[in-house]
């Protein structure tokens, strides 16, 4: 049986030839090299992105992205990184070749420190909605009664931020006496009398509000868009695939927002826990979208306020420089 060149030539390059005499052998190669080329399956032109992020539903849009191909839409190839502690997070935006990072508005400010490069904001991704918590006991029943009590709160992060919020004070341990343990301790340290409070989020909260002595004070739906995580890029990103990204980004919100079910049992597949348990985290997450996004640009100044007040939390000192760090133009 004749395999494929057989065929080739016996139905197509014989008679190509033969009609073909009149034209010079260099001509006819040539025309056989086309009618090859073009048989050639084309190359991705899809940019390649890798982005770093931390171990946070609020960035996981950025693999449903890639899930759905709505990168590829927008000529990008996305890779995302999620290192499982900070220190192998921070390595990697600093050392390794990242193009996007997704980070808090704490951890920004860090990263501008520790790479000492000029990082930009791209777009904030999400923001708090009651995702952070204040855990109390029964006889602590407002957030006015926190005050001089001992709270247990991680320093120089979000749960430290969240009582500036709540103290209106970019230093809120002069409020109250700060108990510096992981939030995973609260459990033991409220069993132990050692604390009157603590700063903590899901699932941790849930399996302290089992416990019929403790209860909710506040969580930061109080504070709409006041704590919130950011997309940022390093310096040789440039102003195209910044555009692409932003676009990618409100798509993926578009489509989860169209069907949050799909997307639920998306993320407890990839973060390997429970439909239920993956709703429940999302309940405290308001993924930005593109006219959340208008919204908060109205009031760029804001914006960058809440980064400087960020800063002076992460690193007491220096933080003016944030005050533009969101440009008007950026939207």
């Amino acid at each position: 049986m004749p395999n494929t060149f057989e065929r080739l030539h016996r139905f197509f390059l014989l008679p190509f030839f033969a009609r073909m005499s009149n034209l010079s052998l260099p001509c006819l190669i040539l025309a056989f090299c086309l009618s090859l080329a073009a048989c050639q399956p084309k190359q991705s032109q899809n940019s390649p992105i890798t982005i770093a992020i931390g171990s946070w539903y609020g960035y996981y849009p950025l693999y449903y992205a890639s899930d759905l191909g709505i990168d590829e839409k927008y000529g990008l190839s996305i890779k995302v990184l999620e290192p499982q502690n900070i220190s192998s997070f921070r390595r990697i935006y600093v050392n390794e070749q990242v193009d996007f990072v997704g980070t808090s508005m704490i951890e920004f400010t860090n990263a501008k420190a520790f790479t000492k490069q000029d990082i930009q904001p791209v777009l904030v991704s999400d923001f708090s909605n009651g995702g952070d918590v204040v855990i109390a006991r029964q006889n602590i029943q407002t957030p006015e009664q926190l005050k001089g009590k001992i709270i247990a709160v991680p320093s120089n992060g979000i749960g430290e931020y969240f009582m500036s919020l709540v103290f209106d004070d970019k230093e809120p341990s002069q409020h109250f006496k700060q108990f510096i343990i992981p939030e995973t301790a609260c459990q033991q340290a409220f069993d132990q009398n050692t604390i009157d409070a603590c700063v903590t989020y899901p699932p941790i909260s849930t399996h302290l509000l089992k416990n019929p002595e403790l209860h909710k004070v506040l969580d930061t739906s109080a504070y709409p868009g006041q704590i919130y995580d950011l997309l940022w890029s390093k310096p040789h990103v440039n102003a195209q695939q910044r555009s692409a990204i932003k676009k990618v980004w409100y798509e993926t919100v578009a489509a989860i927002e169209a069907d949050p079910v799909a997307y639920h049992s998306y993320i407890a597949q990839l973060a390997d826990v429970s439909v239920s348990s993956a709703e429940e985290a999302m309940l405290g997450i308001k993924l930005v979208n593109e006219q959340d996004m208008k919204d908060m640009f109205a009031d760029v100044d804001a914006l960058n306020k809440r980064i400087v007040a960020a800063c002076y939390i992460a690193q007491g000192e220096n933080c003016e420089k944030f005050a533009n760090a969101f440009a008007p133009l950026d939207m």
